[in-house]
């Protein structure tokens, strides 16, 4: 992993000033990290040690990491100062985020002290059906026990949000009209209120 990732830390050195983007590939399996029995014993820095070098040359990082709990999620909890944790709309997603509480406890005591939840994000969300309603106040009520809170922002279903990728685009250039797409312009205002986001 650390050999892969300073490689890509190394190119995005070199493209300074064009749009920097590390893409980390090779999956873990949560079972072989034995994240909550042995979270002291994994190599939870790596990634704060191979990013150190270059922090200075951003404002923010952003590390988007897969929804399972694994070595790179908890690197990239022992190098952030804020956690997002986007949502969909429905009780399985509940289910996750209720476990992910003892994740970040525990990340917090034995690791990164300073990491914050800025929010919960829920995706897939249509305010006309009872199921996202629900999952709302469940959210939100998951949300204080948290010490969070659910953003303001929810983002709806959109085909454009899965296509963009495959054309190499981002949604904003994709589909700037979507409606999805401008939830998260919406989402991006709100999260510039917490902590500043946009160039000035």
């Amino acid at each position: 992993m650390q050999s892969l990732l300073t490689k890509k830390v190394e190119e995005a050195r070199d493209l300074l000033g064009k749009k920097d983007l590390i893409v980390e590939r090779q999956k873990y399996d949560a079972k072989d990290s034995k994240v909550h029995d042995n979270l002291v014993n994994i190599k939870e820095s790596i990634l704060k040690n191979v990013l150190k070098p270059v922090m200075d040359f951003y404002d923010y990082i952003v590390i988007d990491t897969p929804p399972a709990l694994n070595l790179l999620t908890v690197n990239a909890y022992a190098v952030s100062d804020y956690l997002i944790i986007p949502m969909a709309s429905d009780i399985l997603s509940l289910v996750g985020l209720s476990q992910l509480k003892e994740t970040v406890e525990s990340v917090r005591i034995q690791i990164n002290p300073g990491l914050k939840i800025m929010g919960i994000l829920l995706n897939r969300f249509n305010p006309r059906t009872c199921l996202c309603r629900d999952v709302l106040e469940m959210a939100g009520q998951l949300a204080g026990q948290l010490e969070t809170r659910v953003f303001d922002t929810k983002i709806r279903s959109g085909v454009a949000i899965a296509e963009a990728p495959a054309h190499g685009e981002s949604i904003f250039e994709y589909s700037p009209r979507a409606s999805a797409v401008k939830d998260y312009g919406k989402f991006l205002d709100e999260v510039e209120k917490i902590i500043g986001f946009r160039e000035k």
